[in-house]
């Protein structure tokens, strides 16, 4: 049974981790990486080129531009020693105690799924060029940061001193955040220059990109919810509640009605109010050049204290009818809808 001590540096292993990965400063270490690499893997210092990017994206046309060959891991060899001894201690005792700590932590989930988000927006942005994605290597931070924190964990508190994953550390404290490993070439990114979340350790800075990158580019999200650059950037005056009408994410269309506000909406788009029940109201739009008036139910999330609106079809007058409609005409209960 672990202790709460043995669980508080678990956590205070993890803290550590996911700083260095994310945000301990942004420079790559150029001098570092080649020693480590001239250490271990002597027969590819040498000759092995480095490009140092500023985002992801441009590790992946840095790569296109540059041509060669993939190589699917670099320092692999070191990794794999590394781990295996690593591996034989962790199995050797309290395993089954300990890796659940690490798996069910909730900022190591929450950066993983920072990681994932992060692996998806370079894919769709490298397609959206028409491009083929090069396959990100696995020897970096950005990869290594969950495995290399169990590990760690496990040398000091079995005091083992592992000389291959003490080499690693080495490798991966250079600033790899991302890497693409081509024949005879390294393309590095640094790390993001910066990341914001709010209180609750969401994804989220108004006005400006909540993942943001050293040449600018960036993600911006409110609340967790990946949303386009101008409605994060511009202020909630300067924004459109047309915006609403031509917004099909659910998400994103809840974000507007928080930024801009549910009254300034309606009010702004001539909001009729046609039912009312149980905190619900049924709301027609007279928007101009359009056949058929649009019918909103508005409703009010308590589980995050925010009004959201939802388009229904037009022949629908009352707030029940809207509800029956959401649930595909099935007895429904109000509090699973929101």
């Amino acid at each position: 049974m672990l202790t709460p001590i043995v669980k508080e540096a678990i956590h205070r292993k993890i803290d550590e981790w996911v700083q260095e990965a994310f945000f301990n400063g942004t420079n790559f270490d150029v001098d570092q990486f080649f020693e480590t690499v001239s250490r271990y893997m002597p027969n590819r210092g040498d000759s092995l080129k480095i490009r140092v990017c500023d985002s992801p994206i441009k590790c992946q046309l840095v790569a296109h531009e540059e041509g060669k060959q993939e190589v699917s891991s670099f320092m692999g060899r070191l990794w794999e020693s590394a781990e295996m001894r690593c591996s034989e201690v962790a199995w050797s005792f309290d395993w089954c105690e300990t890796f659940p700590v690490f798996k069910t932590a909730e900022k190591l989930n929450r950066f993983n799924n920072i990681q994932r988000l992060i692996n998806r927006l370079t894919h769709e942005e490298i397609r959206d060029q028409n491009k083929r994605r090069i396959h990100f290597a696995d020897d970096n931070l950005f990869s290594r940061f969950e495995k290399t924190a169990f590990y760690d964990f496990i040398g000091e508190y079995k005091l083992i001193i592992n000389p291959h994953f003490l080499a690693y550390k080495d490798f991966l404290k250079t600033g790899c955040f991302l890497s693409i490993f081509l024949k005879g070439c390294v393309i590095i990114s640094r790390r993001p220059k910066a990341i914001h979340m709010d209180a609750q350790g969401r994804l989220h800075k108004d006005g400006s990109p909540a993942i943001e990158w050293h040449d600018g580019s960036g993600y911006y999200f409110l609340n967790d919810v990946l949303v386009p650059r101008e409605i994060a950037i511009q202020s909630a005056e300067s924004l459109d509640p047309d915006l609403i009408l031509t917004t099909n994410n659910a998400g994103v269309r809840r974000e507007i009605v928080r930024k801009i506000g549910i009254e300034r909406i309606l009010s702004k788009l001539g909001g009729r109010i046609l039912d009312s029940w149980n905190g619900y109201e049924l709301v027609s739009l007279a928007m101009p050049n359009m056949r058929i008036t649009p019918i909103y139910l508005k409703m009010r999330n308590p589980s995050i204290g925010t009004y959201h609106v939802e388009g229904v079809p037009p022949h629908i007058q009352t707030c029940k009818a809207a509800l029956s409609w959401r649930t595909g005409g099935l007895r429904w209960n109000p509090k699973q809808l929101t």
